[in-house]
């Protein structure tokens, strides 16, 4: 037999966690959530996420958030790619550039997704040096 929760009440989810189809309230207004795509495609990298953050953030946690998530996440890109390149004195290096190049890219289209919806998105594997 299981062991009986805390407090001696079955767990329960409150209320305001019930699936919707629709965000939350507060997860950025539509302007806001265009910005959060923005910050996650991958055109000029550091430079369009810092610029966001700089400018837009100001006003405005949820594109504070998820600048700051896609500067962290090209910043640890960036890492990868380095060490690939001096990884590619063996042939390590060389296969594993192709896989970052690509992994990169579909975590970035997840988090661009992720922003339009207004979802608070944050990368797996990501040295978060910015907060």
């Amino acid at each position: 037999m299981p062991e009986p929760l805390p407090f001696g009440r079955p767990l329960q989810w409150p209320p305001e966690w019930a699936f919707s189809t629709e965000p939350p309230p507060g997860h950025g207004d539509p302007a806001d959530r265009a910005w959060g795509v923005l910050t996650h495609v991958i055109v000029v990298p550091f430079v369009v996420p810092l610029a966001v953050a700089l400018g837009v953030g100001e006003r405005s946690p949820y594109v504070l958030h998820q600048a700051l998530e896609a500067l962290n996440f090209q910043i640890t890109v960036a890492l990868a790619v380095l060490a690939c390149s001096l990884l590619a004195v063996v042939p390590v290096g060389l296969l594993l550039l192709p896989l970052l190049v690509a992994g990169a890219v579909a975590l970035s289209v997840r988090a661009s997704r992720a922003a339009s919806r207004g979802a608070w998105h944050r990368y797996p594997m990501t040295l978060r040096l910015l907060s």
